[in-house]
């Protein structure tokens, strides 16, 4: 595995630049999340962005603890809200034929 560092010019997280190093070579240099996301990135971390892993909840505690919960979650979640999009729409066609006498 790679010796990667990433060095920080400031002291207790107040970095406003720092620097990615992998293997004594520079990499990348900038504003604190742009490098880490590089070094995340070079190692094939995907990075999400959404609070969904929180399974609708707001605290910690309700994170779906495996990739398999979440994926249910989100489908069960998708399904309830596909459906609701097509009660919706059933209920716009029927009020537009309504509207054009055809009801």
């Amino acid at each position: 595995m790679p010796d990667v560092q990433i060095h920080y010019n400031g002291e207790n997280g107040d970095s406003t630049a720092v620097a990615l190093y992998v293997d004594g070579q520079l990499k990348a240099i900038g504003p604190p999340a742009e490098v880490q996301s590089t070094a995340i990135r070079m190692f094939g971390y995907r990075q999400i962005y959404s609070s969904q892993f929180l399974l609708g909840q707001e605290t910690y505690a309700g994170a779906a603890k495996t990739l398999s919960e979440l994926k249910s979650y989100l489908e069960t979640k998708n399904a309830a809200e596909a459906e609701a999009l097509r009660a919706e729409a059933a209920e716009l066609i029927r009020r537009a034929d309504e509207l054009q006498g055809r009801a």
